[in-house]
C-alpha cells in the first residue's frame, strides 16, 4: 500500500519471498529484538507459513532507498493452540462469549520519531483488511497481541476500543 505522504507498507511473506529478502529481514529483526528485548528473530520469520510481516517505510532522498519506520509481525490465522484473555478485564468482558482470535500480533514497533502519527494503526488495519479472504475485514475483537509493552497494550486497548486480547502459545507436554 502506498500513502499520499510517500510512505508505504511492504508485506513480507516468508514462504513466498526470496532468501535475500528474508536474510535482510532477519538482520532487521535481530536489531529490533536488541532494541526491545524481543524473542528469537529466526523463529518469527520462519516459524510457519501463516507468518506475515509488514514494514512501514518512507522513501529517502537516495534513489530507490527506503527507511523502515515501523514493523509488525503477525500470525494470520493464529494457531489454535493459544490461550487468550481480554486486554481490559471487567465484568462485561467476562459475560461475553470468547471470540475466535484470527490475527495474532507477535511484534509491533514504530520508530520513536514517528509514534502517535497513525503508523501502528495503518499497519494493524492493513492486516485486518488483507486477511487472505477477499472482502473480509477481521473484527477488532478478533485481534490479539503477544506480550506487549505498556505502550503496546495501551495502543491495542485504544485501537480495539477495549475489545482486543492478549495471548500466549500453549506448550504441549512434549515441549
Amino acid at each position: 500500500m502506498t500513502y499520499p505522504d510517500s510512505t508505504l507498507i511492504l508485506q513480507v511473506i516468508p514462504s513466498v519471498d526470496g532468501r535475500r529478502v528474508i536474510n535482510r529481514l532477519k538482520d532487521f529483526l535481530a536489531w529490533l529484538d536488541s532494541e526491545v528485548a524481543g524473542s528469537d528473530p529466526e523463529a518469527s520469520v520462519t516459524a510457519s507459513p501463516s507468518s506475515r510481516i509488514l514494514l512501514f517505510c518512507a522513501r529517502t532522498k537516495r534513489k530507490g532507498k527506503v527507511k523502515i519506520l515501523g514493523c509488525i509481525a503477525s500470525e494470520l490465522p493464529v494457531s489454535s493452540k493459544i490461550s487468550s484473555f481480554p486486554l481490559v478485564q471487567d465484568d462485561e468482558n467476562h459475560a461475553q462469549s470468547k471470540p475466535k482470535i484470527i490475527v495474532g500480533i507477535t511484534r509491533l514497533w514504530v520508530d520513536p520519531s514517528w509514534r502517535r502519527k497513525g503508523v501502528a494503526s495503518k499497519m494493524v488495519d492493513t492486516l485486518r483488511f488483507h486477511s487472505g479472504v477477499l472482502g473480509y475485514v477481521v473484527p477488532k475483537e478478533s485481534i490479539a497481541i503477544l506480550e506487549p509493552s505498556t505502550e503496546g497494550k495501551a495502543f491495542m486497548t485504544k485501537f480495539t476500543e477495549g475489545k482486543g486480547h492478549l495471548y500466549s502459545h500453549i506448550l504441549n507436554s512434549e515441549g
